[in-house]
């Protein structure tokens, strides 16, 4: 079995001859792992391709996230104002104060913008260079940060207190952005799964119950579309979320990764196989700052804990920060790759 088939099957919880081994995200890593500019390379899909299948072969990770880092370009396709970094994702301004300016948005310019169809592009390259060994998807905001983005943070959690029905009717909005996002690349067959990422659905920002509220519905919305077309999911939860561990393994993803301040103990026992399991191994704290013996050791302890009984994918916690080391980056995945129990 090859890298892709090792990861397919891993989500479905079958028996494979080695653990998947992949990183989470990459994108702004490998941007500037080669000196490219953001802003430059998303006017370029045939130099984002050949950068990403370039750092796929180097790496050997099972999956390759064509776009990661360029979540932003998504709200800005609507209007919100972005800035380019020379380094790192782009940010962008919120442009959403009432749902009179949520219904002045045009969703149609999610199919016609020139910067998302260059990141579909891209993937495509991407997916004919190397989608045969490798699971190639691209990567989006989840709904609920995705609200934030659109809303600006601040308003969006004040809302949840006072205006909770404008919460719900800019997710259902972003709902249908993610989903429209996906479906040209759905519907070409170009990509098998694809890659969400949620930091504001953690316990640091809010409550178990409102997560259940406003959080989960939106999820288990896409995820169902998802299955439906028979397309695998991947939802990367930023923050602590010890106390919802339950409710994210039933928001229905294909598998869920987890950021490193969460117990993989708990999470493989909160789970309990109604979905596979990543994660989580720290982006920072190890393969940022510790050497390649380290990164070893922190790769088998978590593998230890998390692998028994399958459905387990090792992944970096979170996105890989521009300063990780290349040899910590391929140290994490020849472990993983390597391992046996």
């Amino acid at each position: 079995m090859n890298g892709k088939e090792i990861v397919l099957s891993t989500l479905d919880f079958k028996k494979t001859p080695r653990l998947p081994a992949t990183i989470f995200g990459g994108g702004v890593w490998t941007y500037n792992y080669y000196g490219e500019e953001p802003e430059k390379l998303v006017k370029n899909a045939a130099r984002m391709a050949e950068r990403q299948t370039e750092m796929a072969d180097i790496m050997e990770s099972d999956i390759v996230y064509v776009g990661s880092g360029l979540n932003n370009c998504l709200p800005a396709a609507l209007g919100a104002p972005i800035t380019y970094r020379k380094v790192g994702a782009p940010d962008v301004e919120p442009i959403v104060r009432s749902i009179t300016d949520l219904e002045k948005l045009d969703l149609s310019k999610i199919d016609t913008d020139p910067v998302l169809n260059n990141i579909r592009e891209a993937t495509r390259i991407v997916s004919k260079n190397v989608g045969k060994k490798y699971v190639v998807t691209t990567t989006t905001w989840g709904p609920f940060i995705l609200a934030g983005q659109l809303c600006g943070i601040e308003q969006l959690m004040r809302a949840i207190f006072k205006d909770k029905n404008f919460v719900k009717a800019v997710c259902e909005f972003t709902t249908e952005m993610v989903l429209r996002f996906y479906k040209p690349l759905m519907d070409d067959d170009t990509i098998q799964m694809v890659s969400m990422a949620d930091s504001l659905s953690s316990a640091s920002l809010i409550s178990r119950k409102q997560f259940e509220e406003m959080g989960l519905p939106p999820l288990k919305a896409i995820f169902s579309n998802l299955k439906s077309r028979g397309i695998k999911s991947l939802l990367h939860m930023c923050g602590e979320m010890s106390d919802r561990l339950d409710l994210v393994s039933i928001a229905g993803a294909s598998c869920v990764s987890l950021d490193a301040m969460v117990d993989m103990k708990k999470a493989k026992e909160g789970f309990r196989g109604r979905c596979s399991l990543a994660g989580n191994v720290s982006s920072t704290a190890v393969l940022g700052e510790k050497d390649s013996i380290a990164v070893r050791d922190a790769t088998l302890k978590c593998i230890a804990i998390a692998a028994p009984g399958g459905g387990y994918v090792p992944m970096p916690a979170c996105d890989l920060p521009h300063q990780v080391p290349l040899e910590n980056i391929r140290t994490f995945l020849k472990t993983s790759r390597e391992y046996r129990a």
